[in-house]
């Protein structure tokens, strides 16, 4: 006995054969006239698969051409003869993207800030972004011209390399493009157009080491490590830490303060370290009234000391464990704002979608991230100063090189931090030692000093990424 479930158990494929064939093949019991009105209702069905074919292609077509012109995820000069609508939208995008990553970062920090100081009425209406408060307008329209500069005259100069010179390699082309593209950062200031050469440097660096390795015609010893990116920061932190009480001048200012601000060590205290450890004299009534104003009761006797001591690095905090135990978690607190605006203002003004589809998601996540990378840091200063503690405590004497001892013990703390934002870490800090240790050499005039240096590096740099990106993956 057979059971009619009135569903149709057939595939798909077969389901649609079937309706096909019965539609185009009448049956013996159809007139001519049927037969004439099916088939010209198979032709019109026929009709209209093919137009809304064609609409499926032209409207994927139309996609794809939008997404050419939102960045550089595209071979550019791809739009026909029109080199200057990828251009001035690559501009506009970039532009407005880094605009609001910076202003989203300043009202972000500013708000957490108040609300840690809990000055909850400064963060109503418009108090919150008033200009008395932030200051971010200038820094975010400088970035805004060299993220939209960069990304608009790279289109538009690799397209009419590609329009006017149509036999230069694609890779040369992307080359070209990205040197003279390069020379946008002059939007920045000075500082940070140093910061991002040296950044892209050690980038351009790293590209040309693991293309090497690939073809296997250099390799580091070493370079497959578990913990190569560890060594990595650790000897970069170890020099910029040395840099931050020996040699400040040879950090960026805005790097340097960051450091001060984030360690327990004010400034009139790494200038007496730096004066005794030099055999220079240290002004007495200055000193002191730093001490004095701290609320510290060991003050300084002679204007050649042997080594400054823990009560006098740290007159708020006259005990070295409870200074130790303090520093953490003060530099934790300070901190705090920085990195949470850091793991979520730029997540959200490039995935707006994606954070508003789970809020709470893209909030719990940033959090973790925040924490993580703080706690990083707060273990590095903690490490640091106890490191320099232990020293006072057991000998009387101070040498230069305790410093750069101080940093490479900090440096484990980076362990705290996963994987994936070691190596960053590592290429981040990298550049800013080397920099410091070639500013130690100019100084001395062991290196010239080029005009305008950091922009023709950069240029050459971006030149050999975009390379890169044009070659490999």
């Amino acid at each position: 006995m057979q059971l009619d479930s009135g569903l149709d158990t057939r595939s798909p494929a077969i389901a649609d054969r079937d309706a096909t064939s019965q539609t185009s093949m009448p049956s013996a019991t159809e007139s001519p006239a049927d037969k004439s009105h099916i088939q010209a209702l198979h032709k019109k069905l026929q009709s209209a698969l093919e137009e809304i074919g064609m609409l499926k292609q032209r409207a994927l077509a139309e996609s794809q051409s939008q997404a050419s012109l939102s960045g550089l995820d595209t071979e550019p000069g791809t739009s026909g003869d029109n080199v200057w609508r990828p251009a001035w939208d690559g501009f506009r995008r970039g532009f407005v993207l880094a605009y609001a990553v910076r202003a989203g970062l300043g009202t972000m920090t500013r708000a957490l800030a108040l609300a840690r100081a809990g000055q909850y009425k400064d963060m109503r209406g418009w108090r919150l972004i008033s200009e008395s408060g932030l200051h971010y307008r200038e820094d975010a329209v400088r970035l805004g011209l060299f993220i939209g500069g960069f990304t608009g005259s790279y289109h538009l100069i690799s397209g009419s390399l590609k329009k006017w010179q149509g036999s230069l390699p694609p890779a040369q082309n992307c080359m070209a493009a990205g040197t003279a593209a390069g020379l946008t950062l002059m939007f920045l200031s000075k500082e940070r157009r140093r910061t991002l050469a040296l950044y892209t440097l050690a980038r351009i660096a790293q590209c040309l080491y693991n293309s090497l390795k690939q073809q296997g015609l250099f390799h580091f010893w070493g370079s497959d490590w578990a913990y190569g990116d560890a060594l990595l920061f650790a000897l970069s932190s170890a020099q910029v830490m040395y840099a931050y009480v020996m040699r400040p001048e040879t950090l960026p200012k805005s790097y340097w303060k960051f450091i001060v601000k984030s360690g327990p060590i004010e400034t009139p205290a790494l200038e007496a370290v730096r004066r005794s450890i030099r055999k220079l004299p240290i002004d007495l009534q200055s000193f002191n009234a730093f001490i004095k104003k701290r609320g510290g009761t060991a003050f300084l006797t002679t204007a050649f000391p042997a080594q400054i001591t823990d009560a006098m690095l740290h007159p708020q905090t006259a005990s070295a464990l409870v200074h130790s135990v303090k520093v953490p978690w003060d530099t934790f607190r300070k901190t705090f704002p920085l990195y949470m605006s850091i793991s979520l203002v730029p997540y959200v003004v490039l995935n707006l979608k994606r954070a508003l589809r789970n809020p709470v998601g893209t909030a719990g996540h940033a959090v973790g991230s925040a924490v993580r990378s703080t706690s990083f840091l707060a273990a590095f200063v903690g490490i640091y100063s106890a490191a320099i503690s232990l020293h006072r405590k057991l000998f009387t004497w101070d040498h230069k090189l305790l410093y750069y001892v101080a940093g490479l013990a900090a440096s484990g703390s980076i362990l705290i931090e996963k994987k994936s934002r070691r190596s960053e870490l590592a290429l981040y800090v990298m550049p800013r030692a080397v920099d410091a240790f070639v500013l130690a050499l100019t100084k001395k005039r062991w290196v010239p000093s080029v005009k305008f240096g950091e922009v023709i590096l950069f240029s050459l740099c971006m030149g050999g990424l975009m390379y890169y990106r044009s070659v490999t993956t």
